[in-house]
Formats: C-alpha cells, structure tokens, sequence
C-alpha cells in the first residue's frame, strides 16, 4: 500500500513537471510560471478567476463593514448578493444552499453567520483556522463554498478548488500515466 501511494506521488509530481514544462514552452519562457501573467498561458487560461474575486470583494465591500452591523442584515445581504458573483467557483446549487443559510425565513438560516463573516474578513484577531472551522460549522461541509469564501479574503493566498473535480483529475492524471506506461 506504502508504495503505491508513493509511486501515486510520484506520477503526479512527474505530470506537474510535465505542465510546467509545457507552460514554459507555450509561453516561450524558462522559470517561473505565473498565474497572473496575463499574457502567459495560464493567465489567459486562469486568470478569470482573479477578476471574479475582485468583482465579489466590491459586492462584499467587506472593508466597509463595522462590528455593529452583526445582527443587523447588512452582512448577510452583502453575502447573498456577493455569492451571486461566485461563476463556476461554486457549484450553483452550493450558491442557494449558502443562501439559504443568510435568509432568515428559511430553516437553514443560522443567526451566527453574520459573526463568522464578520471574523472571516475584518476580525485581525481570530486564527484564520477557526475562522474556517466555524464557517464549516454554519455553512456546512461545503468546501467550494468555504474555499471561494477565503479566495475572496485574499486571492494570492487561497485557491478556490472543486475537490470532487480535482480528485477526478488527480485520477485521470494517475490512469492517463498507466495506460501511457503500458
């Protein structure tokens, strides 16, 4: 088993080089490969998702947001109009489902979730691993959702990644290896 895991790690280190190099090829350049270069490969193949976490911070404008405002509505509107943004970040069904936890008339509606926002993206003084442990708490074991949240807060630090889509790529990766091999 030890080694299959290995061997496992060990093609998917063989393929990223593998990409890597062929980034560098397609953009006629050695070294580091950017995602925000937007005249590079992966720019132009990724770099959607920098602007949509810019146009979700303006809906959120979480930098105008005040301590006062928990319990009032206002962050939670700011929320359900932002995730609205969301593209192909979040699955839709994910997007009503978080929805559905900031409306008050609706039974998944948690009244801390203006508190977790809050904590999310203006509380300097919260451990940004339980800022995500209680936004699992309220908004359920959502992981796009939860990611896209935190990709919003600081888009050169966290990535929003579907695991259901990596893990279906991380596999075809593995079996595309295996057939290649044989």
């Amino acid at each position: 088993m030890n080694y299959s895991i290995n061997h496992e790690k060990n093609i998917i280190i063989q393929q990223i080089y593998k990409f890597v190099k062929f980034v560098q090829f397609i953009d006629k350049k050695d070294g580091y490969i950017s995602f925000r270069d937007s005249n590079g490969y992966l720019g132009k193949e990724e770099d959607y998702k920098s602007k949509v976490a810019e146009g979700t911070r303006k809906e959120l404008n979480f930098s105008a947001w005040d301590e006062s405002w928990i319990g009032s509505g206002k962050i939670l509107e700011c929320a359900r109009n932002a995730i609205s943004k969301a593209s192909n970040l979040v699955n839709s069904n994910q997007q009503i489902d978080f929805k559905n936890r900031l409306d008050p008339n609706h039974i998944k509606f948690n009244k801390n979730a203006e508190r977790v926002l809050y904590d999310i993206y203006c509380n300097k003084n919260i451990d940004e691993s339980l800022a995500f442990d209680n936004a699992v708490k309220i908004f359920g074991h959502k992981y796009d959702t939860i990611a896209f949240l935190f990709f919003i807060k600081d888009d050169s630090r966290f990535l929003p990644i579907s695991p259901g889509n990596f893990e279906k790529g991380l596999i075809l990766l593995i079996m595309t290896h295996q057939k290649l091999k044989n």
